[in-house]
């Protein structure tokens, strides 16, 4: 039987609790924006940083030669400081976390490509290829943003095959730090913190090898990433957390 006067009250309240949700993300979004940029910035003024790499033609920022950085999306405040000076994108997924992490990046300005490692389109793509070939590289989660956390799927290593541009996985090691109780376990140093940087050496995926060959790569990518996280414990004397 059909129901008489209008939708039920399930749906309504469903639609209604949709609507109040739009209404807060987007009162929101410019408060973390503000706040979030002017903690970070704070913040990340008293950290002292300490880089290191395998490949130390890694460090030199402004050679040109622009790369796809990959590092935990748990390490993103320190990862900002660390590779200051280097003339960078941010890949930030297309979801409703990703624009929060939009407004705060575009409030520190941070050119955004607006994609994901494995989602995003040919629109994405040929962003981020234009990216590239501007001499800017880009900063890639590849667990974000929602996890499982130091996982890594198949598109990194593809990125990697269609640009022809190098992936470069960078460690983190912070001394001191508040570490937020969310599923990346986000960390965020303490005032005057030491913060240090591990870049592992630049990992080539040939354009000329099979799909299978291409996905083949990515237990590597994402075994270089925890050596870098190793590394930089390593180099700071401490235990590694991964």
């Amino acid at each position: 039987m059909a129901r008489i006067g209008g939708e039920p009250p399930r749906e309504r309240k469903h639609r209604t609790t949709a609507r109040v949700r739009r209404a807060r993300r987007r009162l929101l979004k410019p408060i973390v924006a503000l706040a979030g940029g002017a903690i970070f910035r704070f913040l990340s003024f008293t950290w002292r940083r300490v880089l290191s790499a395998d490949d130390p033609s890694t460090l030199d920022f402004n050679s040109g030669n622009p790369g796809l950085l990959v590092f935990w999306h748990g390490r993103a405040f320190p990862v900002l400081r660390a590779m200051k000076g280097l003339p960078s994108a941010v890949l930030v997924s297309p979801s409703k976390d990703g624009e929060l992490s939009m407004a705060v990046l575009r409030k520190l300005g941070y050119p955004i490509i607006v994609g994901s490692s494995s989602r995003g389109g040919s629109r994405a793509m040929k962003e981020m290829i234009r990216t590239l070939r501007g001499g800017m590289t880009i900063a890639i989660t590849p667990d974000g943003p929602r996890g499982p956390i130091h996982s890594i799927t198949d598109g990194v290593a593809f990125l990697a095959h269609m640009t022809g541009h190098p992936v470069v996985p960078v460690g983190i090691h912070v001394e001191r730090a508040w570490r937020m109780p969310s599923w990346d376990r986000f960390t965020v140093p303490k005032p005057f913190a030491r913060v240090h940087a591990h870049m592992g050496a630049p990992i080539l995926v040939p354009r000329r090898i099979s799909e299978e060959e291409v996905r083949s790569r990515t237990a590597g990518i994402r075994e270089a990433l925890l050596a870098a996280e190793r590394e930089a414990a390593r180099r700071a004397g401490a235990e590694p957390e991964v």
